[in-house]
């Protein structure tokens, strides 16, 4: 069975932060949780995919259509996490 379908929103929201070159850290103060939620959720996105590390998980994210390939989308996320994280910074 393909469990990849059964990621919740939120696995998925986290999943698409992995694809970007930010921390662990950097995703939590984006989302506003702490960073051992973040990596409870990432633990749980890769028992789901099967795989055992964070560009596995990217890998097969893309690979079951569950990230977008297009770079541009990316990197308007990365400048909104970044964005977030000099802000909470100052």
């Amino acid at each position: 069975m393909d469990t990849s379908s059964y990621l919740s929103r939120r696995e998925r929201v986290i999943l698409a932060h992995l694809a970007l070159p930010v921390t662990l850290n950097q995703i939590a103060m984006s989302l506003f949780v702490s960073r051992n939620t973040v990596k409870t959720q990432c633990r749980s996105i890769y028992r789901k995919l099967e795989v055992n590390d964070r560009d596995s998980a990217v890998r097969v994210g893309r690979e079951r259509g569950l990230l977008a390939d297009d770079p541009i989308e990316d990197d308007e996320e990365l400048e909104v996490v970044q964005q977030r994280d000099h802000t909470s910074t100052l």
